[in-house]
């Protein structure tokens, strides 16, 4: 199983990121108004905007190669939550993969979205 790629630095992202957890709900609405809710997965999902301000233009083909490969494969990677320290062996790539945009000579911005796969 493939980890997502460090930086020259070592670090797994740069600030500002963000995460989240969510857990999808279903709501049943009655006809007197009320609502009655339940989860629709057993554990709330992991979900990490990565976003990039300084990649170099090595970081950054690595980083594009590394989402193409997975958009190709389908496959997970373990990721590492740079909050915690802990290691999550089943993420994917969300959405439609990454946005990678230069910025000047050898400067580049890039975000991608690591959602968390469901047990």
């Amino acid at each position: 199983m493939s980890s997502f790629p460090r930086l020259k630095s070592g670090a797994v992202l740069q600030y500002p990121s963000q995460r989240a957890l969510t857990q999808p709900v279903r709501v049943l609405r009655f006809l007197d108004g009320q609502e009655q809710r339940y989860a629709l997965e057993k554990a709330p999902r992991r979900r990490w905007l990565v976003q990039f301000d300084l990649l170099d233009d090595r970081e950054a083909a690595a980083l594009e190669e590394f989402v193409k490969a997975q958009a190709l494969s389908g496959g997970t990677f373990s990721f590492e939550d740079p909050w915690s320290g802990s290691i999550h062996p089943k993420c994917r790539i969300a959405g439609d993969g990454i946005e990678l945009q230069g910025t000047g000579a050898d400067r580049n911005r890039a975000q991608v979205e690591i959602v968390e796969e469901a047990e």
